[in-house]
């Protein structure tokens, strides 16, 4: 990613999806409360889960987990197409624990 990639943010941003928190030149973005209540994801929203860039040059310094659902919120994620897919991938269905996210990361400013 890079300015291309900032700007799209940064549009989210206008349009009120992505709430934004600027430290100098890094400014860190999260979806925004009315991007929750309204379902208003998308390819660009979904990843603003505390990314944090680098305003100067549009290098990503922290790249946390993208936003996912619950079980049966979206039809993406109903018990059935889930329960399909974990059994063809063979892949792993594990529980959601409420609680925060903590992304550590490390910034050289030189």
């Amino acid at each position: 990613m890079s300015h291309q990639a900032l700007q799209q943010v940064q549009k989210e941003v206008r349009e009120g999806r992505v709430k934004e928190r600027p430290h100098g030149n890094l400014c860190i973005y999260k979806y925004s409360p009315d991007c929750v209540t309204e379902k208003a994801w998308n390819d660009i929203n979904i990843r603003c889960r505390g990314i944090i860039f680098d305003t100067t040059t549009g290098a990503i310094i922290a790249k946390p987990f993208h936003k996912f659902f619950n079980l049966n919120e979206r039809p993406d994620t109903q018990a059935q197409l889930v329960l399909k897919k974990a059994f063809f991938m063979n892949s792993q269905t594990t529980e959601k624990m409420d609680g925060s996210m903590c992304s550590v990361w490390f910034y050289n400013s030189k």
